[in-house]
């Protein structure tokens, strides 16, 4: 089995110099790619195998992952996803690096969802490249984010076209010619764990449902909406209103632990914290408190 699952934006290296997507120059979004890859290539600092390269609760889940289809005998091969590197196997090795498809960051590689496929078109391309039709005609797991889902079609379309027993989970929109798991938040109370890591946790669910089968058995599909629809709970947000002082005074404490930290990652924090505020609101606000630093 193949799987694939995406990166996480926090790692064990801090990004080396050169190697956030901040510090590319002005340009076109494939001399930008371009630089990109010339700087991976030259840099001759530490690295280190991604799997641990990058940390947190949703890379443990990931990992957790490939350890359910080891333990059910599927000879796994893990693939990360990653804006800054393209795609590459879990064991090769490489430097610290900050690049997001997410927009609203300082090291976001695009602004649009065309600009997100140019960019990973571009990290897929070169001798040394490689893309998910080039991975081996074997069931493949791709465990698939949001930001991810729209940069990575176009390849995903490829893979589906040649190899029939693809599986996606996560993410909303269609995926042409794969079978398809939707991301379902309302799963959160049966599976636990946080949001972030909630389509690592409803793949490892699914594995867990195979029982020797294969991993898109037609009937498979039902048996999970029977389970879905007997389990799910939809959320329902309970969040306390705050002040434009104490919200500063928040941000303030988020900035002091992390001085990288912008406005969009900075609001899915202070949200999961239980606050509510609307998303203009507290870019102003988080503009104004990084003002006063």
């Amino acid at each position: 089995m193949s799987i694939v699952v995406t990166c996480t934006d926090r790692k064990t290296l801090l990004p080396a110099s050169g190697l956030s997507a901040r510090e590319l120059p002005q340009g076109s979004l494939p001399e930008r790619a371009d630089t990109w890859r010339a700087r991976l290539r030259s840099f001759d600092g530490e690295r280190r195998a991604l799997r641990d390269l990058y940390k947190g609760e949703a890379w443990r889940r990931s990992l957790d992952v490939e350890k359910k289809a080891t333990e059910l005998n599927l000879a796994p091969t893990m693939y990360v996803a990653s804006a800054g590197l393209g795609l590459r196997q879990v064991d090769e090795v490489a430097p610290g690096y900050a690049a997001t498809f997410a927009t609203g960051h300082a090291d976001s590689v695009a602004e649009s969802a065309g600009g997100a496929r140019q960019w990973w078109s571009a990290l897929s391309a070169g001798p040394a490249a490689l893309a998910l039709a080039d991975l081996p005609r074997r069931p493949t797991l791709i465990v698939l984010s949001a930001a991810y889902a729209v940069p990575l079609a176009d390849d995903l379309r490829a893979l589906a076209s040649t190899n029939p027993d693809v599986l996606v989970v996560g993410a909303v929109q269609p995926m042409p010619g794969a079978r398809h798991v939707v991301a379902n938040r309302a799963l959160r109370a049966e599976l636990r764990g946080t949001a972030m890591s909630l389509n690592q946790r409803m793949a490892q669910a699914w594995l867990d449902r195979l029982d020797g089968r294969p991993l898109t058995a037609p009937e498979l599909f039902p048996e999970w909406d029977r389970w879905v629809e007997r389990v799910q709970q939809p959320e329902i947000w309970d969040r306390t209103p705050i002040s434009d002082e104490t919200a500063i005074q928040a941000i303030r404490s988020m900035i002091a632990t992390n001085d990288r930290l912008t406005w969009s990652p900075a609001l899915r924090q202070f949200r999961d914290s239980g606050y509510a505020c609307e998303q203009k609101r507290f870019k102003r606000l988080f503009a104004k408190a990084s003002e006063e630093r």
